[in-house]
């Protein structure tokens, strides 16, 4: 043809098929009716409550990955909340224990020799 392949897949790289499956609807219906008691489930506890909904009627279990894409398509999904590393402050200085045949600890802080008996 006179092309080269990676063109052909540049060109073809943002028309990817939108993700469906024919069961996702009624998966959907279901997670609409559990989030309407529970607003504030994301996508792993919503998960594990429609797998205890489905192995009680006998049906196969759901992948939480699925649940996510299905929460995500139709805008279910929970904003993601900030975290943080809590107070702990990075000072470049390690700390090292080991424990001893003896059942000593010793913790070595910032060039400080910490001692304990445990036995």
């Amino acid at each position: 043809m006179g092309v080269h392949s990676k063109t052909i897949y540049k060109h073809n790289k943002g028309r990817h098929m939108r993700y469906s499956k024919k069961e996702d609807l009624e998966i959907l219906d279901e997670i609409k009716i559990l989030l309407k008691s529970r607003p504030t489930y994301g996508y792993k506890r919503m998960t594990s409550m429609l797998n205890q909904k489905r192995e009680s009627q006998g049906l196969a279990r759901l992948n939480k990955k699925r649940i996510y894409r299905i929460m995500s398509i139709y805008g279910l999904l929970l904003p993601k909340s900030a975290q943080t590393r809590g107070s702990h402050k990075k000072t470049g200085k390690v700390m090292t224990l080991h424990l001893t045949p003896a059942g000593v600890l010793i913790a070595l802080k910032s060039n400080v020799l910490t001692v304990k008996k445990f036995m």
